[in-house]
């Protein structure tokens, strides 16, 4: 009760202290550069990000709630005032996006950059916070590479940013070619999946995971051709992306696996791959989780040696998840979803 009222007048306080000091406030023309290149490390290990690292100014900026709370902090989140406290231990740091001034315990400071949103993301300066609350951070330039918490090695730290490696993937963007798929609105679905795919294809390889596409254009594939070369390159999964079509209310989400197969790779089977994924893609874009559906008629799936599964993403012939579809944000938010339940499969496999 006590701590929960010292930090209700923590709050206070900090709204009264930026409210009346003269904030120092983010220019909103500084450029906000994504770090695909730079890899985070928790105590040497590779930590899952929903958000990819960015920038200002040279200044690194993480995910705040996924990164602090390995280290037992806590994240208040007040979107009605744009503010983020985080509490560890006895440090109770208090921000506002967008402003560099922050409070920090009894303290008002000046932070080189501003916390910022990235998609609904709060991101918050590494260095600073770390630095404040008592967390180690080591930076390894050649490796491009941030570690917090305990110290470790340079060939540590090269070992705990490539978890993947070794990992083979194929991605499958339905359709293309003389085959459109669905059709509604104008928009070709054979367009939308290359597209997710594509963005896709370059966030697992910022992992370090080798990445087979069955095509990188629109052309026509033939659908054993699909799984033939996932079986020749003995990937660990097939990933084959798609979007629905159906009656016009219906929404959401699914992922289709052959029930026939009692394949495994690495203990993961086609069904669990596809569990794995559903529940990442769409708790992460927020849809209706229709579930996973057995399908015993579709090549793609029946003829693969290794676990298989078919991505719909999306109802195009609902209209407001069309409108979605039809933006690069959402099919950037489709592929880090499918990029989540992967990567999650593969720690399990």
């Amino acid at each position: 009760m006590k701590k929960t009222i010292r930090i209700l007048a923590f709050f206070i306080l900090l709204l009264s202290v930026l409210m009346s000091f003269s904030i120092t406030s983010w220019a909103n023309d500084k450029e906000v550069e994504t770090l695909t290149n730079v890899k985070l490390l928790v105590n040497g290990r590779n930590i899952q990000l929903e958000r990819e690292l960015v920038a200002i100014d040279g200044r690194i900026l993480v995910p705040a709630r996924t990164v602090f709370e390995c280290f037992g902090a806590r994240i208040d989140w007040y979107p009605e005032y744009n503010l983020v406290n985080i509490v560890k231990d006895n440090a109770v740091i208090g921000m506002i996006i967008g402003q560099k001034t922050v409070k920090v315990n009894k303290s008002v400071q000046d932070m080189e950059v501003p916390p910022i949103l990235v998609r609904g993301t709060v991101m918050v300066p590494l260095r600073f916070v770390a630095s404040s609350l008592n967390i180690n951070v080591q930076w390894f330039d050649k490796l491009k590479v941030a570690n917090l918490g305990s110290s470790i090695t340079e060939d540590e730290a090269s070992r705990g940013a490539k978890p993947y490696s070794g990992k083979v993937v194929v991605i499958d963007p339905g359709h293309g070619g003389y085959e459109p798929g669905a059709i509604h609105g104008g928009i070709k679905e054979k367009n939308l999946n290359l597209d997710i795919a594509l963005r896709l294809e370059k966030l697992l390889k910022n992992e370090g995971i080798t990445v087979h596409m069955t095509r990188k254009n629109d052309s026509y594939v033939g659908l054993y051709s699909r799984s033939e070369l996932a079986n020749k390159a003995n990937a660990d999964m097939l990933v084959s992306i798609h979007n629905n079509a159906d009656w016009f209310n219906t929404s959401g989400t699914m992922t289709l696996y052959y029930p026939g197969s009692a394949m495994k790779r690495n203990g993961l089977t086609s069904k669990d791959l596809a569990a794995i994924i559903q529940n990442e893609v769409s708790s992460y874009l927020g849809t209706r989780n229709i579930g996973i559906i057995s399908r015993t008629n579709l090549a793609v799936l029946r003829t693969s040696k290794v676990p298989a599964v078919i991505v719909e993403v999306g109802y195009m012939t609902n209209k407001n998840e069309l409108k979605k579809l039809n933006t690069a944000e959402y099919r950037q938010k489709a592929a880090e979803g499918i990029r989540n339940g992967i990567l999650k499969a593969l720690r399990r496999s």
